[in-house]
C-alpha cells in the first residue's frame, strides 16, 4: 500500500469511528492521518480530489459531533442547574426519569 492510500485509509477509518461515536479513537487516528500525510509523494488529480473529498467529508462529521458535545453539555449543564429531572428510555422502550424532583415550598405565613 503506497502512502497515499495509507492516507485514504487513515481518513476512512476516522469517518468510520465518527460514525460510530468512537470519540476515544480520534485522537490516534489523527496522529495516523499526519504522519501518512507527512511525506506523500506528488498524486494525481484523482488522488488528490480523493483525499479532498475525505477530508471535507471528515471535517463536515467532526463539526456536527462537535456541535452535538456542545449541545449534550448544554443540556446537561441547564437541567443540573435547575435540578430538573432528566428522562430517557430504558432498555424495555419505556421513558424513565433520571435524577431528583425539585422541591416546591410552599409559601405559608
Amino acid at each position: 500500500m503506497n502512502d497515499v492510500h495509507h492516507l485514504e485509509d487513515a481518513l476512512d477509518r476516522m469517518a468510520n469511528a465518527l460514525q460510530k461515536g468512537a470519540i476515544g479513537d480520534l485522537g490516534g487516528l489523527a496522529r495516523d492521518i499526519e504522519a501518512a500525510s507527512e511525506n506523500l509523494p506528488p498524486m494525481t488529480a484523482l488522488q488528490a480530489e480523493g483525499v479532498r473529498r475525505r477530508a471535507a467529508r471528515n471535517d463536515a462529521c467532526l463539526q456536527a459531533a462537535a456541535k452535538g458535545v456542545r449541545a449534550a453539555i448544554a443540556r446537561v449543564t441547564a437541567l443540573s442547574a435547575e435540578g430538573l429531572r432528566l428522562s430517557t428510555y430504558g432498555a424495555d422502550g419505556r421513558k424513565t426519569m433520571v435524577g431528583t424532583a425539585v422541591a416546591r415550598h410552599s409559601a405559608r405565613l
